[in-house]
């Protein structure tokens, strides 16, 4: 069995997963963590344990390296106040330099080694003049990384309409493109507005239930299509997807609703005309 707990680091404030034997957390407790072959993060446990067999894990998780102590809250908090710092200093630079970016975010390495300058911009930005001054400053490796929208948004955090806190900030470790054909097919055509997140792009859960609503849409047949019933010959007028149904103008005038291509009401399409 392994033992795996949650654990959400602050330069990003995603969940992940992390190995610790030991028992040694609560929710809320500071820990120090692997992030890589030597290198350390701080973060706070953010769920429960949970005992896997062995074989259940699928990749290698990181470890819990120990809970937070004295020392390490005096580093963390020493950290912080660097960000604070290197914030000021560098938009001060970017004023200087002109140049034509944000910066988002500041996060230093728990172990001092690195500081990663997290910025947004619209073209590629000529920063080597400004990363000499930030090493100048701080005297630590620098590290500039672009972001995009969902980006910044997942480092923002927040809430979005559904109450939930936001799926980039939570969980999600990749961003795949979500394309306006996801929310057609769900009926999503009302008030763009409810489609888009907080960082402007259509909403990444779009994407959770879109190969069931995708299958279910093409069972059933399209609007214009011309189908027999039981009832007499229609044309279909619109699909209900959510319940897996199809209205159809009959050719008498009648409307009358069946249950896709299912049950003894089954919606077969017209064969084509002859010649």
């Amino acid at each position: 069995m392994i033992t795996l707990v949650g654990v959400q680091l602050p330069d990003h404030g995603r969940i992940s997963q992390y190995e610790d034997p030991s028992l040694s957390l609560s929710i809320g407790d500071p820990c120090v963590v692997e992030r890589g072959p030597g290198e350390f993060a701080f973060g706070h446990m953010a769920s429960n344990y949970m005992r896997l067999p062995q074989h259940a894990v699928t990749w290698k998780p990181p470890r819990v390296l120990r809970k937070a102590t004295e020392h390490d809250l005096k580093r963390q908090s020493h950290n912080e106040q660097m960000e604070r710092e290197a914030v000021v200093f560098c938009k001060q630079r970017i004023e200087e330099h002109r140049l034509q970016m944000n910066l988002e975010k500041v996060f230093f390495a728990f172990d001092g080694e690195k500081t990663m300058f997290y910025y947004t911009a619209e073209d590629r930005i000529d920063f080597r003049q400004l990363v000499r001054d930030l090493a100048r400053e701080f005297k630590v490796r620098i590290e500039m990384r672009q972001i995009g929208a969902r980006d910044l948004a997942g480092m923002t955090g927040g809430c979005d309409s559904c109450g939930e806190q936001l799926c980039c900030t939570r969980n999600l470790k990749e961003f795949k493109p979500v394309p306006i054909r996801a929310a057609k097919d769900q009926n999503h055509t009302g008030n763009p507005d409810k489609l888009t997140g907080v960082c402007g792009r259509l909403k990444c859960c779009i994407l959770y239930e879109h190969p069931t609503y995708a299958a279910v849409k093409g069972s059933m047949p399209g609007p214009g299509k011309t189908v027999r019933l039981p009832e007499g010959k229609g044309r279909v007028a619109k699909i209900d997807i959510f319940r897996e149904e199809v209205l159809v103008n009959l050719d008498d005038g009648r409307q009358v609703a069946v249950r896709g291509d299912r049950g003894s009401r089954r919606v077969v399409p017209d064969e084509p005309a002859d010649g």
